[in-house]
């Protein structure tokens, strides 16, 4: 009875080493850590993000990467992210690699990941690519972190059911694109929504346009009689 019960908790232990040690992104994979338990702060030199960055992509080489830059006061996307993590890099695919930041003091506790984590780093992260806070939140695209070159979809004023169905959108059409350049595929669904933006926006205004002459128009037979 001793030796099954010993067989059970090396077991146990030992499936617990071998998910801390999996190659790839997944639940339990993050974007590395100050080591202090914290996020960076306004005074991270550009070399500190240059080095984490260097030493992310060497242990997770992807042809693209993709960052959700929100804080936890954009209650949707902090709600959606933090409900559906797993199902978001099931979407992301195996061509694309999502970045969650963990906190390091809590990760060694083996505590669940937390969007509040994830969100330090995201401000530091915007001044470093220029991206102005107003531009948040959104999904930032990128093949190499610091080379200037960057894609972002807003995902403001979007319901959580409306998140979903939209980054189902996003990769889709990545994914269903003949062009094996993923940025480049980016590039054309960026081009595409904003051109639905600005149709939508001169629908809206040709309608009130139409609204605004109507109503004179009944002005005038009125003041007619």
């Amino acid at each position: 009875m001793k030796s099954r019960y010993w067989s059970k908790i090396i077991g146990s232990l030992l499936i617990t080493t071998l998910s801390l040690l999996s190659v790839g992104p997944g639940p339990d994979d993050d974007g590395g850590d100050d080591g202090r338990g914290g996020g960076w702060g306004s005074n991270t030199s550009r070399d500190e993000i240059q080095e984490w960055w260097q030493e992310f992509q060497k242990k997770f080489n992807y042809p693209l990467y993709c960052l959700i830059l929100a804080s936890t006061a954009d209650a949707e996307v902090a709600s959606f992210v933090q409900a559906h993590r797993p199902e978001l890099e099931t979407i992301a695919g195996k061509d694309c690699c999502l970045i969650f930041f963990r906190d390091l003091d809590r990760r060694k506790l083996l505590e669940p990941f937390q969007f509040a984590e994830h969100t330090k780093r995201v401000y530091t992260l915007a001044k470093f690519i220029g991206l102005n806070p107003d531009k948040l939140p959104c999904l930032l695209f990128f093949e190499q972190f610091g080379s200037g070159k960057y894609i972002h979809l807003s995902l403001a004023s979007l319901s959580e059911q409306e998140l979903l169905v939209y980054i189902r959108r996003v990769f889709s059409y990545l994914y269903n694109q003949r062009n094996p350049n993923y940025f480049k595929s980016l590039k054309s669904f960026q081009h595409s929504q904003a051109l639905q933006s600005s149709s939508s926006v001169l629908f809206h205004n040709a309608v009130q346009i139409g609204r605004d002459v109507l109503v004179e128009f009944f002005k005038s037979l009125i003041a007619l009689k």
